[in-house]
């Protein structure tokens, strides 16, 4: 009897598979065979940069890079395997949908994407944090070698993104029903907002890109094959030598003025014979290559290199070009089919430290990634061809240390992993916080709360919030530019002048409670919301700015998270009990930290972990100590509403803003503070 769930189990488990088996025949029906390498070529490059044999969260966004928790769903909707990845016929399938499904497969898609409740319907708030996360959407700035930048150009503000929410939910106004769009009408919505579905479209441009071939000679000879084709007719062959003693001529149209450019080539080698007017419009000046969207690399380089062939293990000369950000691999500069493609924003390249004795070659190693070790050495006839290839290859993989355009000042502190200097922006003589994590020193988890925490810090704008302004990244060190705020942070402050009257506390509760508001708004949970985390400016009248994103998390409404996290004098009640919890972790947070402005010290505490648990859980809110009685009913009231044990109960961020306290106003009056004292 006991082995029958088993065999149940195996049996679903059987199914499933050979459901996934059939959908994913299906969508390879859809593409030719250069299209299907292609993306088998894709799959094997990201999988190459993840742990296992399927495609990691990070690996997936960074090759197709949808900001917030719109990156978030897209990488949910292709479906995950046992690995917390995507495997082969996963990213197979999703291919097909998203590049050669039917419109209403497409809608079907990008539904699923803003379902974030799973139930069948979009709500109001699932698609203010959508379009939230789309107006995070940046076009790289050309000029800057950051990976991100504040002269990134946005897709969309958030005025345009709340137009578009505005339109998706006023007939449901008019009608007076509940907010929420059913598959028909957010259809509809889709339809008269096109952009939308382009936007999940949009990052997969490239993918199967036809048009990528060894050099302009395998084009020409594309198109002679392809007109060959459609005709049905024998071509007449393109002779060597057209009687004048020079080259036959191919035309070339240029993209921009359309006009008609002739290109001599050599039939017989396919080298081009006038390589300036191969390259460039002579009446425009543009280059005839197609290029890609604003922000990506202009470089443009091809050539021969040498490579260890798999089978043999011998080295074998392969033509290589560098294109839109990959790097192809063709058999010789004849070929239309491209043997592999490696993308290369977030690979590193360096020189191989010596002279291959043994192949007289100069090597260049292009490294996946680190741990483990996954690399591609290729190797060049000479030194300057060595370097010329690495310069192209950092240029496409965008990647680089800042000191081109930052001056390292003072250290500010050193942590575990990191540490924080003052740095000077060259240019425009303002001084920043940087932050530099040593890559070596980070495992996988932490280097997953890393990428969630720049993802994060990437899509927020808000005067209390830690605004991102760069970030770069070399193969051992990522560098995180903030603005800086050089006060100090909230608890040494509050060390200081041990409880905080009501009107200061008023004033900062207000803008926290605001600035939780905006996270949650964005699908943002924030998870460690303490004093050592809220940064202060200097002065009496001193502002307070958000940081530390480490623990954050990507969630919709109401989505239950089971990570156990945060400080536990902070963590709320359904943290310890380990059930789930959703964002309202909070409001719980901003509750201590509100208690403790007013009074000096914690509502719970404990000799140890176990104690302070115990008295989180079961133990009741007390405002008996003196200190409460010159404090307002309004204000232990919004304490008590906070630090609500049952999370349904608690107070939401919307809540609490229209709470009498924060409403009324409060004069400063002199307190006797007695004995208490801030606890860390």
């Amino acid at each position: 009897r006991s082995e029958a769930p088993a065999r149940d189990r195996g049996w679903q488990m059987g199914q499933n598979n050979a459901k996934l088996d059939q959908l994913k025949r299906e969508a390879k029906a859809k593409f030719n065979r250069r299209e299907l390498t292609m993306i088998k070529s894709t799959f094997t490059d990201l999988a190459l940069r993840s742990t296992g044999k399927s495609i990691s969260k990070v690996a997936f966004l960074r090759r197709f890079p949808l900001p917030g928790i719109l990156g978030e769903r897209l990488f949910s909707v292709f479906g995950t395997d046992e690995s917390g990845g995507i495997s082969w016929p996963q990213f197979m399938i999703g291919m097909g949908y998203v590049l050669r499904g039917t419109d209403d497969e497409k809608n079907e898609l990008v539904f699923k994407m803003h379902d974030l409740q799973g139930k069948g319907r979009v709500g109001h708030e699932d698609l203010t944090m959508m379009l939230y996360s789309m107006a995070a959407i940046r076009i790289r700035s050309p000029n800057s070698r950051a990976i991100l930048s504040e002269e990134d150009e946005m897709m969309m503000t958030e005025e345009q993104a709340e137009a578009l929410l505005k339109d998706a939910f006023k007939s449901e106004e008019a009608k007076g029903r509940e907010k929420h769009l059913d598959n028909e009408s957010f259809v509809c919505w889709l339809k008269r907002h096109p952009e939308i579905r382009e936007v999940v479209e949009g990052v997969f441009w490239g993918i199967t890109d036809t048009s990528v071939v060894a050099s302009e000679y395998a084009k020409m000879r594309q198109i002679l094959k392809s007109k060959k084709k459609r005709s049905g007719k024998p071509q007449p062959e393109v002779k060597k030598q057209n009687g004048t003693g020079r080259p036959t001529p191919l035309q070339l149209s240029c993209t921009k003025c359309n006009a008609n450019i002739d290109v001599s080539y050599d039939m017989t080698t396919g080298e081009p014979i006038e390589a300036d007017t191969m390259r460039y419009c002579i009446v425009c000046g543009m280059s005839l290559e197609r290029k890609r969207s604003r922000g990506t690399a202009a470089t443009y380089q091809e050539g021969y290199l040498n490579k260890i062939g798999h089978r043999f293990r011998q080295l074998v000369q392969r033509w290589f070009v560098i294109r839109n950000g990959f790097l192809h691999e063709f058999h010789n500069p004849k070929d239309v089919d491209v043997a592999c493609s490696t993308f290369l924003p977030g690979c590193f390249v360096e020189a191989v430290s010596e002279r291959d004795k043994a192949k007289m070659k100069y090597g260049l190693e292009i490294i996946l990634a680190e741990e483990p070790r996954k690399s591609r050495i290729l190797y060049a006839e000479s030194i300057e061809d060595r370097d010329r290839w690495i310069r192209a290859v950092r240029e496409h993989a965008i990647s680089g240390a800042p000191w081109e355009e930052y001056e390292r000042l003072e250290e500010l502190g050193v942590g575990r992993f990191s540490s924080v200097i003052c740095a000077e922006h060259k240019r425009s003589k303002v001084k920043y916080a940087m932050k530099i994590i040593e890559k070596v020193n980070i495992d996988e988890k932490e280097q997953q709360a890393l990428h969630t925490e720049i993802a994060v810090l990437r899509m927020l704008r808000h005067p209390n919030i830690l605004s991102l302004k760069h970030v770069f990244e070399t193969r051992r060190q990522i560098f995180i530019v903030t603005n800086l705020v050089s006060g100090g942070d909230l608890f040494e402050k509050l060390d200081k002048v041990k409880v905080f009257d009501e009107k200061k506390s008023q004033e900062i509760m207000g803008k926290l409670l605001g600035v939780v508001l905006y996270l949650h708004s964005r699908g943002v949970v924030h998870r460690d919301l303490k004093p050592e985390n809220i940064l202060i400016t200097k002065g009496e009248n001193f502002g307070i700015v958000l940081g530390d994103f480490g623990l954050s998390q990507f969630a919709g409404p109401h989505q239950i998270m089971t990570l156990a996290c945060g400080t536990p004098a902070y963590v709320a009640p359904e943290v310890w009990i380990m059930e789930g919890y959703d964002s309202q972790v909070d409001l719980w947070s901003l509750g201590v930290i509100l208690y403790l402005f007013l009074s000096g010290r914690l509502p719970f505490n404990g000799k140890d972990k176990k104690e302070l648990q115990q008295h989180t859980l079961h133990s009741k809110l007390n405002f008996n100590h003196k200190i409460w009685e010159n404090i307002s009913k309004d204000a232990i009231d919004l304490t008590s509403k906070l630090l609500e044990k049952d999370p349904r109960k608690r107070l939401t961020a919307k809540q609490a803003l229209q709470h009498p306290w924060l409403k009324k106003k409060v004069e400063p009056e002199p307190l006797n503070v007695g004995e208490c004292g801030a606890s860390k």
